[in-house]
């Protein structure tokens, strides 16, 4: 039996590690390879980080000193799984253990955090991390990307193979909520971390706008935001457990973003939550969002008047809103669907067997 160990980021609870690593971890159950997993960021980390915004210097200490401790696990491994990077914010080491590995090594990216260091306003930052992505993925087996502009930059910068492999859900789970328009009231929804609520600032305007001419609720999932009191508003804690629960409370799903490089990395989780659940979105065309929103599903939007008017449009139109969640679901099936997604990643890992 081959071993692979999976250095994941976060925790199940953090949303990127949990989708991109641990939500397969029952399908890889069910192939002959042992699987491990290593968080570098556990519960109490993030719970931390999103209860205060802070980042807990102690935590950080700590979780750095385990992630070394529990690199002893690769002499008993066959294939190294890393997501992202092994220790953010620190040069060179990993450089010098890849040369020295002679096992295969993928890294996995679901944002452009490489813009973290080469678009950096601290100088030492640029000077000293700016090409660490792209040196790693020049040592590695295989780079999976989360969508093209990711690829493109690693492809660009030499990466040897690249894969292109989507974020997905487990669409099982979505099925029994097709089309279940139940609200007297439109509920426009987002979900999110304390970390991505800022850009709710974008379609701010534009729901305030709406909230004066139609009867709307504003709801947020994992964050809260501070809209004007005048917009009907309810915060709802994030739990695993719940939220496909709540996002099916959602007549609306939307994902507005800054239309800069890093978020040029995103990988559309939101809209493909939103679509499992048969919901139409709305969202900002930055990154991958323009690969995954076209007229069957919803709208993409670059103004607070063309948030204005797409948001007019799905609130006074339920047959297009139910139209668009079907077609969106029907999306998400074909290529958002995480079985298949895992036999993308699991034909990559036995090739290098």
């Amino acid at each position: 039996m081959k071993n692979v160990i999976f250095y994941t980021k976060y925790s199940s609870i953090g949303a990127s590690s949990r989708l991109r690593t641990y939500q397969y971890k029952e399908l890889f159950d069910e192939t002959e390879l042992n699987c491990s997993y290593s968080s570098l960021f556990n519960d109490e980390y993030l719970n931390n980080l999103y209860s205060s915004g802070k980042r807990s210097k102690f935590m950080l200490i700590v979780a750095y000193f385990k992630r070394f401790k529990d690199l002893f696990k690769i002499i008993s491994n066959d294939i190294i799984y890393i997501e992202k990077e092994l220790f953010p914010y620190v040069p060179f080491f990993e450089f010098f253990l890849f040369s020295l590995l002679r096992k295969p090594i993928f890294l996995d990216f679901d944002d452009a955090i490489f813009h973290n260091y080469d678009k950096s306003s601290n100088f030492f930052i640029r000077f000293t991390l700016s090409k660490k992505l792209i040196n790693l993925s020049k040592k590695s087996s295989a780079i999976l990307c989360g969508n093209k502009y990711i690829m493109e930059y690693f492809i660009k910068n030499g990466a040897p193979s690249t894969h292109l492999i989507p974020t997905s859900i487990n669409i099982n789970k979505y099925s029994k909520n097709i089309n279940q328009l139940h609200n007297t009231k439109t509920v426009i929804g987002w979900i999110g971390t304390p970390e991505t609520a800022k850009y709710l600032d974008i379609i701010h305007q534009a729901l305030l706008e709406i909230s004066k001419k139609y009867s709307i609720v504003v709801k947020t999932i994992g964050a809260k935001f501070n809209f004007d009191p005048s917009i009907e508003y309810e915060y709802i804690k994030w739990k695993e457990i719940s939220e496909i629960e709540e996002i099916d409370k959602f007549d609306i799903g939307v994902m507005p973003l800054y239309d800069s490089p890093f978020e040029k990395g995103k990988c559309g989780y939101k809209l493909i939550q939103y679509m499992g659940c048969s919901k139409p979105v709305i969202a900002s065309p930055v990154g991958v969002n323009k690969n995954i929103v076209n007229n069957n599903v919803g709208f993409l939007a670059t103004s607070k008047e063309e948030w204005v008017l797409h948001f007019t449009t799905l609130i006074l139109d339920k047959e297009l809103q139910k139209s668009m969640g079907k077609n969106g679901h029907a999306l998400v099936k074909k290529e958002f669907n995480r079985d298949l997604v895992f036999r993308l990643i699991l034909d990559l890992i036995e090739s290098h067997l």
